[in-house]
């Protein structure tokens, strides 16, 4: 399975790095004027978002390393039980599944979701996340029943959520799509992926490039159906979008 079949497993930091700002942040390490503690909480931090942005580049082996930094960093500056911890073992188990070493991503989200059980109520969207990301592991190995029943799961949890948020909500639905999809129960794949689509729309807005995966496997489920006309005016629109997007890019 491609790295980003899945809508919710895509890294967006708020900027990328390159191997020149990893030197950079190593270096306000090195000069933190501050106790180890204080240090370690920084580190741990620092290096959990280099680590997502490494994975968006692709330098998935580096991205690795940091993480796993990052995981002791936290555990040493917040506690093997904290919140932050849970989170920084959530990257890791993302970056692992990247590399298809499912077994250890597993192992490594047991981690967090042990954490999350303890520190939030069971409808807090951290328990939603670890769910969708339980989910997507169980999706790789084929596992879609399984896969089917923890999307679902966290689903519902940000569905009664208030207000509800509305973009998890979306991304939740398209990924249920996606296992409709794999088990060949097309007709319930097509409704959600456009009630997908339709919120999606709705929160990002009708041109945003976070659609064009959702867009493409919505019109190739419409073309089994043999509603071409529909799927044509979905591959017109993604045509679009990556042609405002390469265009703004130049300019």
């Amino acid at each position: 399975m491609a790295r980003h079949s899945l809508n919710f497993v895509i890294f967006r930091p708020s900027r990328r790095v390159s191997s020149v700002d990893s030197v950079a942040y190593e270096a306000v390490l090195q000069a933190e004027p501050a106790t180890q503690l204080a240090v370690l909480k920084k580190s741990g931090v620092i290096r959990s978002n280099l680590a997502q942005a490494e994975a968006e580049l692709g330098h998935l082996k580096e991205a690795e390393h940091i993480a796993r930094h990052s995981v002791a960093d936290l555990e040493r500056a917040f506690g093997p039980q904290h919140p932050n911890t849970a989170a920084g073992y959530v990257n890791l188990a993302k970056i692992l599944r990247y590399r298809h070493r499912f077994d250890e991503a597993a192992q490594a989200l047991v981690h967090s979701q042990a954490i999350d059980r303890q520190a939030f109520a069971p409808d807090h969207p951290r328990i939603a996340n670890d769910l969708s990301l339980q989910a997507a592991l169980a999706f790789d190995r084929k596992k879609y029943a399984e896969a089917e029943k923890l999307f679902q799961q966290s689903l519902a949890i940000f569905a009664q959520r208030f207000p509800a948020p509305q973009t998890d909500i979306g991304r939740a639905t398209a990924n249920l799509a996606e296992v409709y999809v794999r088990e060949k129960r097309f007709t319930e794949a097509a409704n959600a992926f456009d009630q997908a689509l339709t919120i999606l729309e709705r929160t990002l807005g009708p041109d945003n490039p976070e659609l064009v995966p959702t867009m493409e496997h919505y019109s190739q489920v419409l073309r089994m159906q043999q509603d071409f006309a529909k799927a044509a005016s979905l591959d017109a629109r993604v045509m679009k979008i990556r042609v405002t997007r390469t265009l703004k890019r130049a300019a």
